[in-house]
């Protein structure tokens, strides 16, 4: 059941980013569009240089190839700032793996010993246990997982749009329609891209130009979407080794209440290693908490 829980929140969130993959595709084109207005007004741009092409209405230099770079990066960061917290907070609630009961102090999976949590040995029974420790983290260690994955994302966002790997991307589609008898429209014995595409209305023709135009930005986003999904599976898998970190943040600060993890209930003042708004028990090995409507009948 939890595989199958798994996979199909998998699926879920691949469709939310299919979904989501156009408005934050256009949200990187005008966030690099203004990288390049920035440049110009800033005076970093040559201005009688050769034109670097066309973004949104503005046409852009082709020098310094810095500026490219730092727009592409900047322009990931936004798209996939606005796909992975999105995506990433449906897959955990749909798959539950997550739904673990953690200490309001460390963010350690909570187990109890004398109603003390066995890492930092916060004092549950006390009615503002949560405020036991002494320092403050800003961010919990889900947020930084999620933040390094946007910026693994953003680099590889980048990666993809310098040089010629976008067009690289493109003459896939175009390798693969001709091993398909696609016809071409050809000028000078070169084909020719139309306003539509390189391929001749007819037939086949209209699907090949349609996947020509939206190849370049999909692959992009695929790759990039794929390797920040990658880094945060690896990231989630290497928490126990990470836990005392700076990079993860150390067990021994304060991240807030400790909540039940199955029904989010605050465990202040608990007088027994049980929740007692749904009965999960807390004395038990770290394990995903249940969902009490999951042992609903049907």
């Amino acid at each position: 059941m939890t595989v199958r829980r798994t996979i199909g929140a998998a699926l879920l969130s691949t469709l939310l980013f299919a979904l989501l993959a156009r408005p934050a595709w256009m949200l990187s084109l005008l966030v690099r569009r203004e990288c390049f207005r920035a440049a110009d007004l800033a005076g970093l741009s040559d201005p009688g240089g050769s034109l670097g092409g066309q973004i949104l209405g503005y046409n852009f230099q082709r020098e310094p190839a810095w500026v490219h770079d730092a727009g592409a990066f900047l322009g990931g960061v936004a798209a996939f700032a606005l796909i992975v917290p999105v995506c990433a907070s449906l897959f955990l609630r749909a798959s539950g793996l997550t739904r673990r009961t953690r200490c309001g102090a460390c963010g350690a999976a909570l187990t109890l010993e004398n109603l003390r949590c066995r890492r930092c040995g916060n004092d549950l029974a006390s009615p503002d246990h949560h405020a036991t420790a002494s320092r403050t983290s800003r961010l919990s260690p889900a947020i930084r997982r999620r933040i390094i994955a946007i910026l693994v994302a953003a680099f590889v966002f980048a990666w993809c749009q310098h040089g010629d790997r976008e067009h690289s991307i493109t003459q896939r589609v175009v390798d693969l329609a001709m091993r398909n008898g696609a016809v071409f429209i050809f000028r000078s014995a070169e084909y020719f891209v139309g306003p539509h595409g390189p391929f001749v209305e007819e037939g086949s023709g209209p699907y090949w130009n349609f996947a020509y135009r939206h190849a370049a930005w999909v692959g992009t986003l695929a790759l990039a979407g794929s390797a920040s999904a990658a880094a945060g599976i690896a990231l989630a898998l290497a928490h126990p080794l990470l836990g005392r970190s700076r990079l993860m943040g150390s067990p021994g600060r304060h991240r807030g209440p400790t909540r039940c993890g199955s029904c989010r209930y605050d465990l202040r003042g608990l007088r027994e290693p049980r929740c007692p708004e749904c009965g999960l028990d807390l004395s038990a090995a770290p394990r995903p908490a249940r969902n009490p409507r999951d042992d609903q009948a049907p």
